[in-house]
């Protein structure tokens, strides 16, 4: 039964919690030491995540650009490779990120989770529901890929006609998104038209956070970022954890450079609210604190103005 099961989750939460200073590795261990008290051990092995490369990909140009955007070297620069490479790139010096995508999806439910439940004041389960969900969809960690870049400096010396040499300066913007590899037209144009909406969001987002304390899920879902870009940030987050030998530490140091793990932060000091995607958890929220009078019942759940992106619940006066 849901109970039982609830239950069993429970017992491995209390793993988890029991000592909140002890670190996410200790935590992690003592969990899985009471779920394997409970679930049969299933036989560990290490396994081996590398990938023959008839290129050497050190070589390659965008490999230190990359480092830098993630804030992290890698020691097996395939994994770096693999992370980056969509499935529609024709290369076969690398298989694609499908892989490590599923590895960082998992850390990064880890991550969030941890820091949520180490928030204090504490946060009721489902004020960390609505967070976790927030936080973690496409359109969020999209929104981030796309705004998240560095200004490379480039000199070069410039002979002039009356045998002067100058020294010319160039500056570059490069995003972390752009270094995708693939070889399809299409995701070429909906990266870069996704990348031109997001540069005009930034300001009117983190302002409403600010101000008026709503996560705006609709200003996000407008930028319209392809599935790509999201995968993106869990295929890095995963690769980082397997070359780091499952280091926490570096995951979070990637997203707190992607600035998430701020975000995550910001959100959780305020009593925000979330305008869309979240509309049906919010409204349940306030149609369950009015209706503990017994005084209502809802009637018709929910509705939306696609233009604004507001929603509303109709409630009508119990008899």
């Amino acid at each position: 039964s849901k109970t039982l099961a609830d239950m069993i989750e429970a017992l491995v939460g209390v793993g988890y919690c029991d000592q909140v200073n002890d670190s996410l590795d200790s935590r992690i261990s003592k969990a899985r030491h009471v779920a394997h008290l409970i679930v049969p051990v299933i036989e560990e092995t290490e396994p081996v995540y590398t990938h023959p490369s008839p290129e050497e990909p050190a070589q390659w140009a965008f490999m230190k650009v990359a480092e830098q955007l993630i804030g992290y070297t890698f020691n097996n620069k395939h994994l770096l490779v693999e992370a980056f490479t969509h499935g529609s790139c024709m290369s076969t010096d690398s298989r694609n990120y499908e892989r490590l995508e599923f590895f960082g999806d998992a850390v990064l439910d880890v991550l969030i989770i941890d820091r949520l439940a180490q928030h204090r004041p504490k946060l009721t389960p489902q004020r960390m529901t609505i967070l976790k969900s927030s936080l973690v969809r496409g359109d969020t960690l999209g929104f981030l890929c796309l705004t998240h870049s560095i200004t490379l400096t480039d000199h070069k010396l410039v002979n002039e006609d009356d045998g002067a040499i100058r020294l010319d300066e160039t500056t570059t913007c490069v995003g972390l998104w752009s270094l995708i590899r693939h070889h399809s037209p299409f995701l070429r144009h909906a990266l870069a038209n996704a990348h031109d909406r997001a540069k005009t969001k930034p300001h009117d987002f983190f302002r409403l956070l600010s101000e008026e304390n709503i996560f705006s899920s609709h200003l996000l879902a407008q930028i319209g970022a392809p599935k790509v870009v999201s995968d993106l940030v869990e295929s890095i987050l995963g690769a980082v954890y397997l070359d780091s030998h499952h280091s926490w530490d570096a995951c979070t140091a990637f997203l707190r450079n992607l600035g998430l793990m701020n975000l995550v932060d910001q959100m959780a000091r305020r009593a925000w609210s979330a305008d869309v995607h979240n509309c049906n958890i919010r409204l349940a929220e306030s149609c369950n604190a009015l209706m503990r009078s017994r005084d209502f019942r809802i009637a018709s759940y929910v509705g939306r103005d696609l233009k604004t992106g507001r929603c509303w619940a109709e409630l009508v006066m119990q008899t």
